[in-house]
């Protein structure tokens, strides 16, 4: 592969790629998995006639993970764009 390239383009080379595709998919389950135990809590927390006090900390929380599942989501796409553009 280096051979034939006279710079270096990370993007360009398939084992780099995988590695980013294997890291983005083993992160995303525990992201849904926490936003997941997060809303259950926050419904919870929201149902009670007094809110604890941590309950705008969760909320913060919450959007927190759903911000690192937005960035996931979006450079996978950049991802497949990149591949199908080759």
């Amino acid at each position: 592969i280096l051979k034939n390239k006279k710079s270096y383009d990370i993007q360009g080379d398939p084992m780099i790629e995988n590695k980013e595709r294997k890291f983005l998919h083993d992160i995303s389950s525990p992201v849904g998995t926490a936003i997941f135990v997060l809303d259950i809590v926050l419904d919870t927390l929201k149902s009670h006639t007094n809110p604890p006090e941590e309950l705008i900390q969760i909320q913060q929380l919450s959007g927190i993970f759903e911000r690192i599942k937005t960035l996931i989501e979006e450079r996978r796409r950049e991802i497949t764009q990149e591949t199908l553009e080759k």
